[in-house]
């Protein structure tokens, strides 16, 4: 745990959220996603070259919350497999985490919630290429570019409802998503948010709030305000990049 110092405000806060929610009845789930340096340690620093990849630091993050009475997913092993299988896991000029990659991991906890019933939705997915133009990010460290050199030959994937237009969540449902990976606009620079990629892979719609909100304020609103959406949930999914812990605010 004393590796997780600076995470440690961010910690108490979501142990403060599934306290608060449980009170409520509404179960929490956290999907932290690992930052790119977990998952590429070996290209960052070169003892790690020599044998596997170290997961140490986020690995222990996910037990923490766990051993702590937190719901959370590891979806680590997921990602990894994404990069030894050849396959994109980053964009290759913009920092935060692709809409194919979301994907895979809205797949990955869906089970988790196939019990909680909903409006039997059924969309259809869609694919478009990915534009690549005018998303440098000035002084992205070398060190990463082979992390995402396999962006050209990924897909983004588009969510569309039954009539065609690009699927957008709810304002109530009882699946409420959150974080700052739930409501990335579904376009075609930026492909679908995890809260729409959630809807596909369970075949039935969520909801998101309708404030936008910073990871860190997530905890505080939830708690402290009485919605619409929470009041209607019965599953948080707090989906959120590993690096928005070390932020201030929380």
């Amino acid at each position: 745990e004393s590796e997780h110092k600076r995470y440690r405000p961010a910690f108490q806060a979501l142990l403060r959220l599934d306290r608060a929610l449980a009170d409520r009845g509404v179960e929490l789930l956290l999907v932290p996603v690992p930052d790119r340096i977990h998952l590429y340690v070996d290209q960052i620093h070169q003892r790690a070259a020599e044998g596997p990849p170290s997961y140490i630091a986020h690995t222990r993050l996910v037990e923490s919350l766990v051993n702590h009475g937190a719901l959370a997913v590891d979806v680590a092993p997921l990602m990894r497999h994404r990069r030894h299988t050849g396959h994109a896991v980053y964009w290759k000029t913009a920092y935060g985490v692709p809409s194919y990659t979301l994907a895979e991991i809205a797949q990955y906890v869906a089970p988790m919630m196939q019990d909680v019933s909903g409006s039997g939705v059924t969309l259809i997915l869609s694919k478009e290429p990915m534009p690549l133009a005018g998303r440098a990010v000035p002084g992205l460290d070398p060190t990463l570019q082979e992390s995402v050199t396999l962006e050209e030959n990924e897909l983004l994937y588009v969510i569309h409802d039954e009539s065609g237009n690009a699927y957008q969540p709810l304002s109530e449902a009882p699946i409420l998503v959150v974080g700052s990976l739930a409501t990335i606009d579904a376009d075609a620079n930026v492909g679908a948010s995890f809260a729409a990629q959630l809807a596909y892979a369970l075949g039935t719609d969520t909801a998101v709030l309708s404030e936008s909100l910073s990871d860190h304020e997530v905890p505080t609103y939830l708690i402290e305000k009485t919605t619409p959406a929470l009041e209607k949930a019965r599953v948080v999914v707090f989906c959120f990049p590993e690096y928005a812990l070390v932020t201030p605010g929380w």
